[in-house]
């Protein structure tokens, strides 16, 4: 290693060098049986070169591919047009070290069988889903003398119960593990399997609670539309505020969590820049967007610690609970969303979405259920979504799955007059 870096420091003004080390196993069911169980190691490698105003990013699967392959990005490198933004190491040769790792998800990653028979004896109806184990090196050695090491572990795991044709959905992801973590997963999608009977839609605007899952499904287009680099592209509703503005119900509130003990947690970003908590949006005012070192000086503002190289981006996000029972939020005449998929933007600018509910979709009457929607998209815009926010849960989940990548801590919310078409 020592070889490379004296190599980058000839050849380069500054370089950036990120190593991710992942093992991880897989076990998905269906029909309450195991039906895979897959194992894997994986090495990521890349690399940042800058020189004057011009810079190369590249990635590789190994030190050794990386090594063989630095003459042709010194030549590529050369070859390049300048650019007016270039990313910039941080000024800083601190050496972080920091391992927090569960060790039953260690022993699990090579045995899971424990945590498989805990699964299957939670299950009241067929079950379908996904358990994921995986642990995470990432290191960071820079131009500056920033060497940076972390280890972290995690599971996720998410489910669909199949009760008499009906379908119930939940998911969670922990750093920590716990029997009953998984067992209520498990047993909390049987329990929306279980809900009954038909409902009719009346396309129209309807007071709606979103489950944990969607809400932070939604949410986590924000947390990237608060990236500066989606300002300076207008591909984001943000765009239109600045910091102080109000762009949200006063009951809403999500912050960038990197210094927890949360999935996606990191104490340092892709630039050497330590990480830090941070509210994007308290109370409903936008306090802030997430920078990296270049979009920092082009917006007179300072780092985040949300480098990206090129793109700031969330770490992990924690909408902050309410004061509400999560049950004392059904009452009333309302459209109860268990989950969702194909969440897509027709117009960034304006936050213009769609999404399509799925597994559980329930009419309340008068705060009873009273049956099931067969088929209903909400279409409306994130930004009309956050400001008619009229009540948040307690009780909060963390959620983690195919249609969430960036890890949220979050509560059910209640949402008056939201658009509801017919999927």
């Amino acid at each position: 290693m020592e070889k490379i870096l004296e190599r980058l420091n000839q050849t380069c003004d500054s370089y950036s060098l990120s190593i991710t080390q992942t093992k991880s196993t897989m076990v998905k069911f269906a029909d309450s049986k195991v039906t895979t169980v897959q194992n894997w190691n994986v090495s990521n490698v890349s690399i940042l070169l800058t020189r004057r105003n011009k810079f190369l990013t590249s990635t590789f699967s190994s030190i050794e591919e990386m090594e063989k392959s630095l003459p042709s990005l010194n030549e590529k490198l050369g070859l390049l047009e300048p650019t007016e933004l270039v990313p910039t190491i941080s000024e800083s040769d601190k050496m972080v070290r920091v391992s927090n790792t569960d060790e039953r998800i260690s022993m699990a990653i090579n045995d899971p069988s424990p945590m498989v028979k805990i699964i299957l004896d939670s299950a009241e109806h067929p079950l379908f889903g996904t358990l994921n184990l995986v642990e995470t090196t990432r290191k960071l050695v820079t131009s500056s003398g920033f060497d940076g090491e972390e280890t972290r572990n995690y599971f996720v795991s998410y489910f669909r119960s199949i009760d008499k044709g009906r379908s119930g959905h939940w998911s969670t992801v922990s750093s920590d593990y716990s029997d009953s973590s998984l067992s209520s997963t498990v047993k909390k999608s049987a329990e929306y399997a279980s809900i009954d009977g038909e409902a009719t839609l009346d396309e129209g605007r309807h007071d709606v609670v979103l489950s944990p899952s969607v809400l932070a499904n939604l949410v986590e287009i924000i947390g990237y539309m608060s990236s500066a680099y989606n300002l300076m592209s207008s591909m984001s509703f943000l765009a239109k505020s600045k910091p102080g503005d109000n762009v949200a119900s006063s009951k809403f509130t999500l912050r960038d969590i990197p210094k927890n003990n949360m999935v996606g947690s990191f104490n340092f970003d892709d630039e050497g820049t330590l990480t830090f908590n941070k509210p994007i949006i308290e109370n409903g005012t936008l306090k802030t967007f997430l920078f990296n070192n270049s979009l920092g000086k082009k917006y007179n503002a300072k780092s985040t610690g949300n480098a990206g190289w090129v793109e700031p981006r969330p770490w992990a996000l924690e909408i902050e609970k309410g004061d509400v029972k999560e049950e004392s939020l059904f009452d009333g005449n309302l459209i109860f969303f268990n989950n969702n998929w194909y969440t897509r933007l027709q117009n960034y600018y304006e936050g213009q979405f769609s999404t399509v509910g799925r597994d559980a979709i329930i009419a309340f009457k008068d705060g009873k259920p009273v049956g099931r929607i067969r088929r209903a998209r909400i279409s409306d815009k994130l930004p009309c979504i956050i400001k008619r926010i009229e009540s948040l849960s307690k009780d909060v989940y963390k959620q983690m799955w195919w249609e969430i990548e960036v890890p949220t801590i979050s509560p059910f919310a209640l949402i008056k007059d939201v658009m509801i078409t017919k999927g």
